[in-house]
Parts: structure tokens; C-alpha cells; sequence
């Protein structure tokens, strides 16, 4: 029956979810005994400053754990605020009950302060407490890659000219305003270019094509003619001590995109003029993303990004190699077991099982030498290994390989590792990291709850 109103609440009302709070409770229990972190928060969020001076800002435990709940649930910096807000269980967990929440602009600043080295010795502990409470031991490692994107549109050479186009024209706008003295002088050209870049893309005749970016690549230089004339006026400006500072400061900032221009123009001119092939090494695909690689996932699609390399155990991710360029599988097969090595205390996995990517005699001959008993790839015919283990061996590391697919899935879906909305190489690396956290402390948080849960059953 519908009624008028709801009538009186019951006098046990709970303000939070039981089931959210016990899981957020372990997740507690599990920084809480590994608090040897916060010492390396600690430092990158207060750099070098004095700690006596100034207000107390967010404490080191505040800001890893705001970090692990923006992962987890993918939240942009003012959803994060709202849902703190007005979440007793997240605002509990995040330190705040007796405080009000910061802003977004104040959460932004800290959390972009954390190095990936420090947020990697976050994630090496989180392993370490796993292996001390029996969830993780290391002795079985599958291996596997995938491709994250950086925050970047399609980079076409067109649309590239247009943003330093753009970029250029609001600089020296600004300049010619902020420091009149230096007598800018320039001629708007982005609505021309723009024209241009639409034509461009809606243009299907080749011809017609090349003489669309043969005029759209003369834009750009005589853009770039006015930037190099503006740098060398800001160079030479006169004034004050702080105006000649910030006419050095503002030639800087045209320079760096005019450099990148100068770069696009000539790597268009080379693949669309003169049908020459430049290799991904030398093409510039952001002009603020400069860092972003092109990889080539097997002929399938190009992602415009950077390559992870993740290293998994039973059940947590044990290591993350981010190397630059796009380098084979097979390229980072020994570096990723050497990092294994390494942060499990020399101890060597028993069992390494890799795709078909992976494979290759030296890689199999260097997991033999190193100690791995079991080592197991998935195509190992097609370069000419020769497989040592049984045929059962051989099943159940197929099995257990195959599992990884699913684990950099939900990485990829529900932990934001599709596209990295971090600015910068450095943001980029602690950016995934951050990821990896999120998502091993929510699983030992749930299987530590299972095995409780298992203990009140038999007990």
C-alpha cells in the first residue's frame, strides 16, 4: 500500500552500511599496520618547506587515502569533495570525522605531489603484508602487458598545427597586454587555420588534400614567424626588474610551443608532401603530452600512450614496469622478473607463466638460470622452445595465465587504466600505481573478510 508520507524512523537507524564499513575497517586496519609509509608521504607533500611554518594543511594519511578512494571509484576531483562530504563511511575512512572536508583545488595539489617511486614502495608493502598474512607468496607469477592512453584527442598532423596555433596566438595576446613596452605585433590566424583543418578532414580527393595542407603548413610558418619575432622582442624588454623577469619568463612559455610547431610542420611536410615515412621516434603527437609514445598493439590499433608491463600473483598485482618507446614483450621479460627478484628478498618464483608475446630462447634460457622451476609460454613452438614441463604442468599453467586477462580487464575497466587523466610523464607513472593500490588493498581487504567469515562458520 502507497501512503502519503514515510512515518517515523526506527530509533536503531544506522547512518551507514554495515557490509561498506567492515571492508573499509580491514582496508583501515591494513595502512594502519603498515604505516612506514607515511614518513615517504610525508616528505613529498612537504617538500622543502620548513614543517613549523604555515597552516597544518592534510596529514600524510589523509592524502594517501583520499588518493585510494579517487581510484577506486574513478571520481574526478569535485565528486571526490561531494562524495567525502556526504559519505560517513569514506569520510571516516579518509581521516576527516572531526574536520571539515578540503576543497578539490586542495586535494588536487597534494595528491600531485606524490612521486611513483613513493607510491611504489606504498604498493611493495601492501605485497609484503599480503605475504606475512598467507594471501600472496610469490612462488606462481603470470606476466602480461597492455597499453594506456594518455588524456590526448587523435593526433592528426592538422589538428596539431591548429593547437600550437592556437596556443601561440593566446600567448602573444597576452603578452602584447601584460607587457605593452615590447611592442608585439602579430596577425590573428587561428580562424583561418581552423577552415583549413575542416577542410582538411572533410576533403576526400588526394589532390585536393596536399594543397589544403601545402596552405595550411604556410600558416603555420608565418605563425611561427611571429612567435620567434616575439621571443626575441620579450628577450630585449625594458622596465622594471620584475617586467624584464616576466618578459623572460613569457618568451620562455612561446618558445616551448613554437619549438614543437616548428617540429609538426616539418614532420607534416615530410609524410604529407614529400611522402616520406617518419618513424614514431621522431613524431610528436601532443604539444603538453609530449612524453606520450605510439604503440602498436600487433597490427590491431594504435593507442597513443605508454606501455604497462604487470606482474601478478595469485591474486595481487606484485610489480608494474613502465618502460618508454613501444619495446617487444620479449624485451621486457628479464627486467620484470629481475624487479621480482628483487623486492621478494632474492627469493626466486617457482613457476613464470607468460603469453606467446614473451617468448624467446634467451627468455627461457634466462628464467632457467635464474631458478624458476616451471617456466611456461604460451606459444613456445612458434620461436623454437622447447617446453620442459609435463603436459599437466603445462594445463594448469595455462589456466592460471589465462586468469591474468581478467585482472588487467578490470584494471583497464574499473580502475581507470584505459586512459590516464594525469598530466606529465611523472603523473602518468603514479597515476597507474595509484591504481594498483587501490585495487590490492580492496583485495586483501575481501579476502582477509572471507577468511574471517570462513573462521565464524567452522569456529
Amino acid at each position: 500500500m502507497r501512503r502519503h508520507s514515510n512515518p517515523q524512523g526506527m530509533l536503531d537507524f544506522s547512518p551507514w552500511d554495515p557490509k561498506i564499513r567492515a571492508e573499509l575497517e580491514i582496508m583501515n586496519k591494513v595502512l594502519r599496520e603498515r604505516e612506514e609509509v607515511l614518513d615517504l608521504i610525508l616528505k613529498d607533500i612537504r617538500g622543502d618547506a620548513d614543517p613549523d611554518d604555515g597552516r597544518p594543511g592534510m596529514s600524510a594519511e589523509q592524502v594517501l587515502r583520499v588518493a585510494i578512494t579517487k581510484q577506486r571509484y574513478q571520481l574526478s576531483y569535485d565528486l571526490l569533495y561531494e562524495r567525502l562530504s556526504d559519505s560517513i563511511n569514506l569520510k571516516w575512512f579518509c581521516k576527516f570525522e572531526f574536520q571539515e572536508v578540503p576543497s578539490a583545488s586542495t586535494m588536487q595539489e597534494n595528491i600531485k605531489k606524490l612521486k611513483p617511486e613513493t607510491l611504489e614502495a606504498v604498493n611493495d608493502a601492501l605485497v609484503s603484508y599480503a605475504r606475512e598474512k598467507g594471501l600472496e607468496d610469490g612462488k606462481k607469477v603470470r606476466i602480461d602487458s597492455m597499453a594506456a592512453e594518455t588524456n590526448i584527442h587523435y593526433p592528426t598532423d592538422a589538428r596539431l598545427i591548429s593547437d600550437c596555433v592556437g596556443v601561440i596566438t593566446r600567448l602573444l595576446n597576452r603578452t602584447r597586454r601584460i607587457l605593452p613596452q615590447a611592442g608585439i605585433a602579430f596577425n590573428d590566424r587561428t580562424r583561418v587555420v581552423n577552415k583549413r583543418v575542416h577542410a582538411i578532414t572533410d576533403c576526400r580527393k588526394e589532390d585536393a588534400r596536399k594543397g589544403l595542407y601545402a596552405d595550411l603548413i604556410r600558416l603555420g610558418k608565418e605563425v611561427l614567424q611571429f612567435a620567434q619575432d616575439g621571443i626575441k622582442k620579450l628577450r630585449q624588454v625594458t622596465g622594471t626588474e620584475e617586467e624584464q623577469e616576466l618578459g623572460q619568463i613569457m618568451a620562455d612559455d612561446i618558445n616551448f610551443i613554437a619549438e614543437k610547431l616548428e617540429r609538426i610542420i616539418d614532420q607534416t611536410d615530410r609524410r604529407v608532401m614529400k611522402g616520406e615515412h617518419v618513424p614514431a621516434k621522431d613524431k610528436i603527437v601532443s604539444i603538453f603530452e609530449d612524453h606520450t609514445d605510439i604503440i602498436e598493439k600487433g597490427g590491431r590499433e594504435t593507442v597513443f600512450g605508454h606501455k604497462v608491463c604487470l606482474s601478478v600473483g595469485k591474486r595481487l598485482v606484485l610489480d608494474a614496469l613502465m618502460p618508454r618507446g613501444n619495446p617487444a614483450d620479449s624485451a621486457l621479460y628479464s627486467e620484470s622478473l629481475k624487479r621480482l627478484v628483487s623486492k621478494n628478498d632474492g627469493r626466486v618464483p617457482e613457476s613464470v607463466a607468460v603469453d606467446g608475446g614473451f617468448t624467446s630462447q634467451a627468455n627461457d634460457e634466462f628464467a632457467r638460470e635464474l631458478g624458476v622451476k616451471k617456466v611456461y609460454f604460451s606459444k613456445p613452438s612458434r620461436r623454437g622452445v622447447l617446453s620442459t614441463i609435463s603436459a599437466w604442468q603445462r594445463k594448469a599453467l595455462r589456466g592460471f595465465r589465462a586468469g591474468i586477462e581478467g585482472i588487467l580487464s578490470t584494471m583497464m575497466r574499473v580502475r581507470g587504466l584505459t586512459r590516464c587523466i594525469w598530466k606529465g610523464w611523472e603523473s602518468f607513472q603514479s597515476y597507474i600505481w595509484a591504481s594498483i593500490i587501490s585495487e590490492n588493498l580492496l583485495r586483501i581487504a575481501r579476502d582477509l573478510a572471507k577468511r574471517e567469515a570462513k573462521a565464524e562458520a567452522s569456529g
